[in-house]
């Protein structure tokens, strides 16, 4: 797996240049993260957002789901504790606003 930000600066010149459309960008931007390797992907749009500030709006939206989705995980994580530490079902459910199928992710 790569590092995403040795892909940054290729990629701003490749738009800058005109050689890739908005919906292309999307597109890349979404396969560069599920696919590659950064500790800080919000970093890494904000990178691009500095360079490439015509796209602000719809790479805050992707960031705003990778936040949305870091703090998915981490709920899961505390739900997780939760439950190996003996407290019922429906306590983390109320505690942690989680579903039951949600919970049903959780292998502790």
């Amino acid at each position: 797996r790569r590092d995403v930000s040795e892909l940054l600066k290729p990629m701003v010149t490749q738009i800058s240049k005109g050689y890739m459309t908005k919906d292309q960008l999307i597109s890349v931007i979404h396969y560069i993260l599920q696919n590659g390797e950064t500790a800080e992907p919000e970093r890494f749009i904000l990178d691009l957002v500095h360079y490439l500030p015509q796209y602000k709006e719809e790479l805050m939206t992707i960031a705003q789901k990778l936040e949305q989705n870091g703090e998915k995980k981490a709920t899961l994580k505390i739900a997780c504790t939760m439950l190996a530490n003996g407290l019922d079902r429906a306590t983390v459910m109320k505690m942690t606003s989680l579903s039951e199928e949600e919970l049903t992710q959780i292998r502790h």
